[in-house]
């Protein structure tokens, strides 16, 4: 096994308990070790570097760019769409968040990750007047009306 695989591995498993800070720093210098190498970085290694750049060091645009990168060249991963869909989510970017986390369904319907961020997120009624825009301030007023006497 590469020592690149190795460092993505060791950081998985800290990103399974919580630790992004170390798992940064091991998926980052997985990610420099596959490029002095002259590598092109894996997909899975592209998504998490991405997901701990944008939860640990709070730079949510670069790891938008990177797992976006990954979903372009491992499509079929359900693990990257949850990774984006998150990034997604902390940026407020509901829609966003909801297409990834549905695309990675559409690969893997059981998969738990995503099963459960559709749950966290909820589901949306319909407009009120489906011929205008959800934001349109008719629907949102109409909306809010129905919410109060629920």
């Amino acid at each position: 096994m590469k020592e690149s695989d190795e460092l993505l591995q060791k950081g998985k498993y800290l990103l399974e308990r919580n630790n992004l800070e170390q798992a940064a720093v091991l998926f980052e210098s997985a990610l420099t070790l596959e490029q002095r190498e002259g590598e092109d970085p894996s997909a899975r290694l592209l998504s998490y570097c991405g997901y701990t750049l944008a939860f640990a060091r709070k730079k949510y645009l670069d790891g938008l760019k990177l797992c976006k990168r990954a979903v372009e060249i491992e499509f079929f991963n359900p693990d990257l769409f949850c990774n984006l869909g998150d990034i997604y989510l902390a940026r407020g970017d509901k829609k966003s968040a909801h297409k990834a986390f549905l695309r990675g369904l559409a690969i893997s319907p059981e998969h738990s990750r995503l099963r459960s961020r559709m749950k966290e997120m909820g589901i949306r009624k319909r407009n009120i007047f489906s011929f205008l825009s959800r934001q349109h301030r008719l629907n949102s007023w109409i909306g809010q009306f129905f919410r109060a006497n629920d």
